[in-house]
């Protein structure tokens, strides 16, 4: 008998015997059945009724029928199979063969078919990032395993499968979890980054390493990339086979510069890209050095700015650049800064110095050769201190002259004029003297007696040198002295118009010939290397005194002594008594008599009574 699930099952079987037989039915498990429940059992003599209410698949089965009384026994069977859909596949459902787009499922079989052949399974997938069961595939109910296609590769994914008989369709049996959409093997990892080995004005050799990382696949081959260093976009140029790791990639344009990266290519596809390699120009492998002289030019900067050069070098492989200035290699420090990166060389000098000022020299060399250019520095600044030392000479009482010497460094530009001052030491303040146009300065200024310095300055249109001074002092005075005083003048002859004097020459003649004499009487000059003299015009009887001055260079002398005093008289004249004043005297006995008589006469007479 063959029932749906939820029919009942009815049996009404005639049984014979006598006396009337007893009746057991038992189940398919070889149980006797008893009335109660979804079961009702009625034995009536000479018939057995079984009813099954609400048969359920599990009611399946041999069922047996015995029937004994005491002349014998009797047995019959019957079948009953109450059908209903499947169970659910038998698990686990295994995804293997796990790839970007596609995967394979199995299962095994239905531990219950629902008393019918399995007709077919249908398979569901659900991507979680769509969040809904949709079907994919259905095979056949003797196969037990499916190819599921149509994947997105790195999406996750949930699979089902229901077993379909007549009856219909089984619970679903599901996966454990969700699976990633992804080949069992990655793209290679990225190659090592290229390196050019070799060049030329068309074409580079480049190396480069495998992945570390071949993503579980072999590699198959690698693509190299190119574009121009500042081109937004890389294009394919080269494929090669997975056992070459070298390459040369030709027709390049002479002087453009290019970048190269390598992509290693697997079953999955290809890598990521390596790290580009050093950018390179197409250019000629082997190159003496060439400075380039258009970049030259000279340098004309006021002291205290800054300067720079920036100047490109060609050669290959990339020159070696020095700088040299006065015989010796620069190297950078605060002020200077010096660069050398490939095809160029920077100079900056800051806050430049006059002592900057020169030919500079650079040098670029490799191993094809050398080369060679200058450059012309002109910094121009103040002078420097006129040269040593400051000479005063022709040193006299109202001035003098200086003498010095043109700077060495006129600071790059020709000296205007030199300024020169004095100081008094007295007051301690510098004037203004005057502007010399050669290193001369005669000065007519000082005062006589006072003690001065002097300095000097060199002019050029940047400014004032730091001034020169003389190392010591000088005093206004002339190189010589007045002379001393004479001897005192000693009257020698005389008349009574005149008088010969003579005296004796200063003993200091004050470093300079005595030039005359002064006698002040009145002013009569005399030659300076005669010590004598006639007074003339003298007034008779009058008495005089005589002094001598002696005249150098440096002037007047101290007066000599005075002479004795002198009367002009007559030199030669017979005694004369002036009788007018002897008269007849009478006076009284114990007095005194006095006399005064004038005697005349030259020489003085001799006086007797």
């Amino acid at each position: 008998m063959k029932v749906k699930t939820g029919q009942m099952v009815i049996f009404d079987v005639s049984v014979e015997g006598e006396p009337p037989p007893t009746i057991t039915w038992i189940n398919a498990n070889g149980h006797e059945m008893r009335h109660g429940g979804r079961v009702k059992l009625d034995n009536p003599e000479y018939r057995t009724k079984l009813q099954i209410r609400s048969s359920e698949r599990n009611d399946s089965g041999i069922y047996k029928i015995h029937a004994v009384n005491p002349n014998g026994e009797d047995e019959a069977t019957v079948e009953i199979n109450v059908i209903d859909k499947p169970r659910p596949p038998e698990g686990p459902l295994n995804v293997t063969n796990i790839h970007a787009d596609h995967t394979t499922l199995d299962w095994k079989a239905p531990t219950d078919d629902g008393g019918l052949p399995i007709d077919s399974y249908v398979v569901e997938r659900f991507d979680t990032s769509i969040g809904h069961w949709i079907p994919c595939v259905k095979v056949d109910g003797r196969q037990t395993s499916a190819v599921i296609d149509g994947l997105i590769e790195g999406h996750e994914y949930k699979f089902r499968v229901s077993a379909v008989n007549a009856e219909g369709e089984s619970d679903p049996l599901d996966t454990f979890g969700a699976i990633r959409a992804k080949n069992p093997y990655d793209a290679p990892g990225k190659t090592g980054k290229p390196e050019v080995i070799d060049w030329d004005n068309d074409h580079v050799d480049l190396k480069w390493t495998s992945p570390t990382n071949d993503g579980g696949a072999p590699i198959e081959g690698y693509v190299i990339e190119m574009k121009e260093k500042f081109a937004p976009f890389w294009k394919e140029v080269k494929e090669v086979s997975a056992d070459q790791l070298t390459t040369t990639i030709p027709n390049l344009k002479e002087g453009s510069e290019y970048e190269f990266r390598i992509r290693a290519k697997n079953k999955a596809g290809f890598g990521d890209p390596s790290d580009p390699s050093d950018s390179i120009i197409a250019k000629p492998r082997h190159l003496p050095p060439k400075i380039d002289r258009t970049a030259i030019e000279e340098i004309r900067v006021r002291a205290g700015l800054n300067f720079q050069l920036n100047i490109p070098v060609s050669g290959e492989p990339p020159p070696t650049v020095t700088w040299v200035f006065s015989g010796q290699p620069l190297v950078s420090s605060e002020r200077i800064k010096i660069e050398n990166p490939d095809y160029r060389t920077k100079f900056a000098v800051k806050r430049a110095l006059h002592s900057d000022t020169g030919v500079y020299i650079i040098k670029a060399e490799n191993k094809n050769g050398t080369d060679e250019a200058e450059v012309k520095v002109f910094v121009y600044d103040r002078p420097g201190e006129p040269k040593g030392p400051l000479k005063t000479d022709n040193i006299h009482k109202n001035g003098c002259t200086l003498v010095w010497k043109e700077p060495d460094d006129d600071g790059g530009t020709e000296i205007n004029c030199y300024i020169i001052e004095k100081q008094d030491v007295k007051s301690g303040r510098w004037t203004f003297v005057g502007e010399a146009a050669t290193t001369t300065m005669k000065i007519d200024d000082l005062t006589p007696g006072h003690e001065y310095k002097f300095r000097v300055k060199a002019v050029n249109k940047y400014g004032e040198s730091d001034p020169l001074e003389t190392t010591q002092p000088i005093i206004a005075k002339d190189p010589f002295d007045t002379a001393g005083k004479p001897g005192t003048p000693e009257i020698v002859d005389w008349d009574k118009e005149h008088v010969d004097l003579r005296w004796n020459p200063p003993l200091d003649d004050g470093g300079a010939a005595i030039e005359k004499y002064v006698i002040e009487k009145r002013w009569q000059m005399v030659i300076g290397n005669q010590t004598t003299t006639t007074i003339n015009h003298l007034k008779e009887g009058a008495t005089y005194q005589f002094r001598v001055k002696a005249i150098n260079k440096a002037g007047e002398s101290t007066p000599s002594d005075p002479s004795r005093t002198f009367v002009a008289k007559a030199r030669n004249l017979p005694p004369k008594i002036d009788r007018s004043n002897l008269n007849e005297i009478r006076i009284k006995t114990g007095g005194t008599i006095e006399f005064d008589v004038k005697v005349e006469g030259e020489p003085p007479p001799k006086i007797s009574g």
